[in-house]
């Protein structure tokens, strides 16, 4: 059996992580049977979530995991996708995993609102006097992190901007079919609907939130894959 590193393992809706949940419907999505179980990222072998653990096997980081696993039981992510639309794929994956996530991160970890909620979401459980001490300083780590990627260094008001145009450039590719690129989902959809899901149920108010709640497309497509892998 599989088992599925994360942080919190819940058959019935996305673990708060993209990047657990970017695994985890890779996994529903092809029908591989695996078990969720909370983990600590500082154990982790990259000090990140999610692991994968396969009998003796430990893999790190979602590429990773999703490669071992095609070649493992060889699959296809992308089947009948054309050489341009797994380009599109590529760069939406790329956009969304490595611009628009640090964005992502300042509204939940930096923004005050998406602040106070981060705290109690991960940090509630711990005793005192760590439940003191511990959070402010993993917030600075963040805080130190988001500097230095460089998203860190702009106004709050230009990274909102910047999130809202990810989103925005999004929106052509919704509706047509019920995944990005048809009738069934394909890599892509592993990395978009974790990242959609987050802007719509992550409880604080956001611009990315206000921006997703405008465009019914977005709307239809995580409803469709909730009902489908998560009930």
């Amino acid at each position: 059996m599989l088992t599925l590193n994360q942080y919190q393992p819940d058959p019935k809706k996305p673990d708060v992580s993209i990047f657990c949940s970017k695994v985890e419907m890779f996994l529903k999505t092809h029908d591989l049977p695996y078990e969720g179980r909370a983990a600590n990222p500082t154990k982790a072998p990259k000090g990140k979530l999610p692991t994968l653990s396969d009998g003796e096997n430990l893999i790190a980081d979602s590429d990773i995991i999703i490669r071992y696993l095609c070649d493992k039981f060889k699959i296809d992510p992308e089947p009948g996708l054309t050489a341009e639309q797994k380009a599109l794929s590529f760069f939406i994956r790329k956009t969304l995993e490595e611009h628009y996530y640090f964005i992502m991160l300042h509204t939940r970890w930096v923004d005050p609102a998406g602040w106070s909620v981060a705290n109690a979401l991960f940090f509630s459980e711990l005793p005192m006097p760590l439940r003191l001490v511990v959070p402010g300083i993993v917030r600075n780590q963040v805080k130190k992190g988001l500097y230095a990627q460089g998203i860190g260094r702009h106004e709050a008001e230009e990274i909102d901007r910047r999130g809202v145009e990810v989103l925005d450039h999004l929106v052509p590719l919704m509706g047509k079919t019920p995944f990005i690129f048809g009738d069934e989902p394909t890599l892509v959809d592993c990395v978009v609907f974790p990242i959609l899901w987050g802007a719509f149920n992550f409880p604080s108010d956001s611009a990315l939130k206000r921006a997703v709640n405008k465009v019914p497309e977005f709307r239809a497509y995580v409803d469709h894959i909730q009902k489908r892998y998560y009930h």
